[in-house]
């Protein structure tokens, strides 16, 4: 399945990810600021590359959220948390995905710093699996 290989793939990139969730968070990590979390949601899937009177690629596409933990170290995460994420997200591009949409915000609630993007690839259906 493309979301779990893509949560697999984040959490062997991002070491410093304690936890990727496809589609929902652990309700009992809600309220939890010391660990950092990440959650993968599917935006859309679209089909794409006609030709032939059919499609023949998928082109689905994801948001991941990362909750970082509020005592999160710059030895952790290998530098700022700026070069973390973009070390990330040179890693998924060489991987094929896409990245973009990205938004930093604090959560609220929890004031936890939070990194949000969305993740795109083009995947030919002949090689589904």
């Amino acid at each position: 399945m493309i979301m779990n290989d893509l949560c697999n793939l984040l959490q062997s990139l991002a070491p410093w990810i304690d936890e990727v969730y496809p589609n929902s968070l652990d309700p009992e990590k809600l309220d939890v600021t010391d660990e950092t979390d990440a959650l993968v949601v599917e935006n859309n899937r679209t089909l794409d590359a006609y030709g032939n009177d059919t499609f023949n690629e998928l082109k689905p596409s994801f948001n991941v959220t990362v909750f970082y933990s509020k005592d999160i170290t710059v030895e952790r995460l290998g530098g700022s948390a700026d070069k973390a994420e973009v070390v990330l997200w040179q890693a998924l591009n060489d991987h094929g995905w896409y990245v973009s949409g990205i938004q930093h915000y604090h959560d609220p609630d929890t004031d936890q710093p939070i990194v949000a993007f969305v993740v795109t690839k083009n995947i030919n259906v002949n090689e589904l699996t």
